[in-house]
């Protein structure tokens, strides 16, 4: 019974494993990253104020991008496309891909723009964590960031672990049904044997 027993352990950590893999290889392909996405949306926004000071020789000023931003974001239906030469064009293009994607960004706040002669470029866009509070201008332990690649980490430990639970979750299910079909079926052959002696 203990060698059955046994081997009914080791076939369901097979499954349980097999099963973890497989839920985590189609979570990494069908959900997002949650504030690792964001982090990267916020650097393509980087990049863009990049564009803009490359061709003007200056940066964007923080008060008229957020301004259209928020106007972007409230009423884009009322905001008139400026033509390509026009000097706002490229903060008409960095407002509308923020628009576009509203939905991904957490939180459902839109980032926010700041020049900051301490920032590595000196400016930067940032997301308010979950609180919507930001005390130090993205630089708060629950922010997300356009310029440090670990501003992320908060919520992705968090992330990581709470995923790790729901798979392991998942993962029981199938291996504890595997280990009580395995369990009762021995039972029924060893029975069945000892009926066929009598």
């Amino acid at each position: 019974m203990i060698k059955k027993t046994l081997i009914a352990i080791i076939i369901s950590f097979a499954v349980f494993a097999f099963s973890f893999q497989i839920i985590l290889w189609v979570t990494r392909r069908t959900c997002g990253h949650g504030s690792f996405d964001s982090m990267v949306q916020l650097q393509q926004l980087h990049y863009l104020v990049d564009i803009y000071r490359n061709d003007n020789n200056s940066l964007p000023d923080a008060e008229e991008l957020n301004r259209i931003i928020e106007q972007h974001q409230k009423s884009p239906e009322e905001i008139i496309e400026p033509e390509s030469s026009d000097k706002k064009y490229a903060l008409f293009l960095i407002s509308q891909s923020i628009s576009e994607n509203k939905n991904d960004w957490r939180w459902g706040s839109p980032p926010i723009y700041i020049q900051d002669k301490t920032l590595p470029e000196g400016y930067g866009f940032y997301l308010a964590g979950e609180d919507g509070i930001s005390k130090s201008m993205g630089r708060d332990t629950d922010d997300v960031n356009s310029w440090d690649r670990k501003s992320f980490r908060f919520y992705g430990l968090r992330q990581a672990k709470q995923e790790a639970l729901h798979r392991t979750y998942i993962s029981i299910i199938p291996a504890l049904l595997t280990f009580i079909y395995i369990i009762t079926r021995k039972k029924k052959i060893f029975s069945s044997k000892r009926v066929s002696k009598a």
